[in-house]
């Protein structure tokens, strides 16, 4: 798979709802990968066939997914290790690609959200130059005519106008480049996001996302008996999130100091700030040495209650998101516009009745 370019989130999404449903059938990957390969996308299907090929000459899965890690991400790797470990790779994938959906649904309800804004802006823009390239000289005329001395802010906007086509076309220019990087990052597949590319609401559904992916995928490693530090780490990886891990690492170190499982109240208290990637009540239990049955139960009821969360993110960021961007992109840009249109405009008018009296 060298030659295959990576595949873009809502190729993998499709990629991994097959290769789910093939598991829940009961259907060898090797031989189901190869009849799927048509119904998919050009790449994806290429992916899917050799991926096919691969495991029908003896590979194992994760060998097979582990040798492009270009095609699949590491987190996608670390939840189908996951769901191999568990015996449960389709509820694995199922869940993988429900999240991956929902930060897909989020990314076009952006670029979607994006597009009035940014014409707004443009067109804003265009006004501006237009502006202080032809409407301020006659402002400066006007004050001339009436022997009146020029207000700063109409000179200010008159020098800028000045010097407006050394600066005025390099400003479109990068802000198209910068939207066009923005939206191919947007196709890429992958379930994290950049800081300076994201927002507030949205990094908290992403990391709500993954916080129950990780409870889900936990609950299921330690239901059916994988070690309880090996099966944290890998839920943690899993997840995506970096807090996460890094707690995730040292539980294990900390799992393995103890030599046990089952750490006393008294123990794990000065490991609590250690912990605390860990959702809560998790970070408590892991702690507490809780008995299996109750930490698969906890985990599952705090993977509702996070589940719960990201639904309600997603219906207010679906609500708000374009009104928010509206105002954010297209207000600033048309308040910059009308306050150098009306600033000078109404410190002339100013000046005018000052004078007359």
């Amino acid at each position: 798979m060298e030659n295959v370019s990576k595949l873009s989130l809502d190729e993998l999404i499709a990629l991994t709802d097959e290769m789910s449903a093939l598991v829940r059938a009961g259907v060898p990957l090797e031989k189901g990968l190869a009849l799927a390969a048509a119904d998919l996308s050009r790449r994806s299907g290429k992916v899917a066939a050799e991926l096919s090929e691969r495991l029908a000459i003896g590979e194992s899965l994760l060998h097979a997914l582990a040798h492009s890690p270009e095609t699949f991400p590491p987190v996608f790797c670390a939840v189908v290790e996951a769901g191999l470990r568990s015996g449960r790779l389709s509820v694995a994938l199922e869940g993988l690609a429900k999240s991956s959906r929902r930060i897909a649904e989020l990314r076009r309800l952006t670029r979607v959200a994006m597009l009035y804004p940014v014409f707004v802006a443009f067109l804003a823009f265009g006004l501006f130059v237009c502006g202080i390239a032809w409407f301020q000289p006659r402002v400066t005329h006007m004050y001339e005519t009436m022997d009146l001395p020029a207000a700063p802010m109409n000179l200010q906007l008159v020098e800028l106008g000045r010097t407006a086509p050394s600066w005025a076309p390099w400003i479109p220019v990068v802000a198209i480049l910068a939207l066009v990087l923005w939206w191919i990052w947007s196709k890429r597949a992958t379930t994290s996001s950049p800081r300076w590319w994201s927002f507030t609401s949205s990094r908290r559904l992403l990391y709500y996302s993954q916080l129950a992916a990780f409870a889900d995928l936990l609950a299921l490693l330690i239901e059916h008996g994988a070690p309880l530090g090996e099966a944290v780490i890998l839920a943690a990886d899993a997840g995506g999130e970096k807090r996460l891990k890094k707690s995730a690492r040292e539980f294990d170190r900390l799992v393995a100091a103890a030599a046990t499982t089952n750490f006393t109240h008294q123990e794990g208290t000065a490991a609590v700030p250690q912990l605390s990637g860990f959702p809560p009540m998790v970070s408590w239990l892991l702690i507490g040495g809780t008995s299996q049955a109750a930490l698969v139960k906890s985990l599952r009821s705090t993977s509702q209650a996070y589940h719960r969360r990201v639904q309600r993110l997603d219906d207010w960021l679906r609500l708000f998101l374009p009104i928010s961007l509206m105002i954010a992109i297209g207000g600033t840009a048309v308040a910059i516009y009308a306050l150098s249109l009306l600033g000078p405009w109404y410190q002339m008018l100013t000046h005018l009745g000052d004078s007359l009296r």
